[in-house]
């Protein structure tokens, strides 16, 4: 009897172990790059699917941010560090074409912070940022509505930038400080620009 048993759990053991290669064999990796933490220490950083579908955009899908012929990923993105995966994950459409994930450069003292980001009217894109802290990757609370992409300014500050085309024809500009403890920001500066273009 305990023969059949020992028998039993081997098997099931080994069934587990199979299930478990099968699905990580399934796993493909969409996105790939490099974070820095604030020290500097660096980590790899991918973005892996088991059930991401692949589209090619044509002309019922154009959007914003789609144009006709641009490659599209969705499904759920885990996030790997260093080949372990993480319990953050990211649903956000992954436009390979239109690069919608991108990272904005920083220096030491601040972390690489990565983005993900969503056009939703022509001079609004939705962001979500992500950075990683004491060894693990980290989603920036509140995300943030901008037109041109965050520019790094200082330690742990970056600024964004709204165009107004109803009100006075120029653009906003926000300081946005973010505190990596507690993955949370809060806006230290704001101005306004006048034209229709801008050195950023």
């Amino acid at each position: 009897m305990k023969k059949i048993l020992l028998a039993s759990a081997l098997i099931l053991t080994i069934s587990t172990s199979i299930s478990t290669i099968h699905a990580e064999a399934q796993t493909k990796t969409y996105y790939k790059t490099k974070l820095a933490s604030a020290s500097g220490k660096k980590y790899d950083m991918t973005l892996r699917s088991s059930n991401a579908k692949k589209i090619i955009a044509d002309d019922l899908l154009i959007s914003p941010n789609v144009n006709v012929g641009d490659v599209l990923y969705n499904g759920t993105f885990n996030f790997y560090i260093n080949g372990k995966k993480t319990a953050l994950k990211t649903n956000e459409q992954y436009n390979k074409t239109g690069k919608n994930f991108y990272k904005i450069a920083t220096k030491k003292g601040t972390p690489t912070f990565f983005a993900t980001t969503e056009t939703i009217a022509n001079n609004v894109t939705d962001v979500t940022l992500y950075y990683m802290y004491k060894g693990k990757p980290v989603k920036l609370k509140n995300g943030f509505f901008t037109t041109l992409k965050p520019k790094y300014v200082k330690k742990n500050v970056i600024k964004i930038a709204n165009y107004d085309n109803n009100n006075w024809l120029g653009y906003d500009i926000h300081y946005l400080k973010i505190n990596l403890k507690t993955a949370d920001y809060k806006i230290i500066k704001s101005k306004r620009i006048h034209g229709f273009e801008i050195d950023w």
